[in-house]
């Protein structure tokens, strides 16, 4: 999806969905090349995948379940009038 299509989406939950779905497609990237490298087996090969899995892998997956909260079907907090999200209760 270009940068154009995005900004048409009309609310920012959509966009939020978006978003998660692109994160997926880039944590599967991240599972798929740590998995070759393993099956390489070079010297350095499994640093390199632990690396992936733990420092983007990881990472790709806590914003990938903290969208799926925001888009979860239910009441969701009320849109401020710029159309983005409000800010976090701390």
């Amino acid at each position: 999806m270009s940068d154009k299509e995005f900004a048409a989406e009309p609310n920012v939950w959509d966009r939020l969905g978006t978003v998660q779905k692109h994160l997926r497609v880039a944590r599967a990237g991240v599972v798929v090349a740590a998995a070759a490298l393993r099956h390489q087996n070079a010297d350095r090969d499994e640093d390199i995948a632990c690396v992936l899995e733990q420092c983007i892998g990881a990472r790709l997956e806590e914003q990938i379940e903290h969208i799926a909260q925001l888009i979860a079907p239910g009441p969701r907090p009320a849109e401020t009038d710029s159309g983005d999200l409000p800010a976090p209760v701390r």
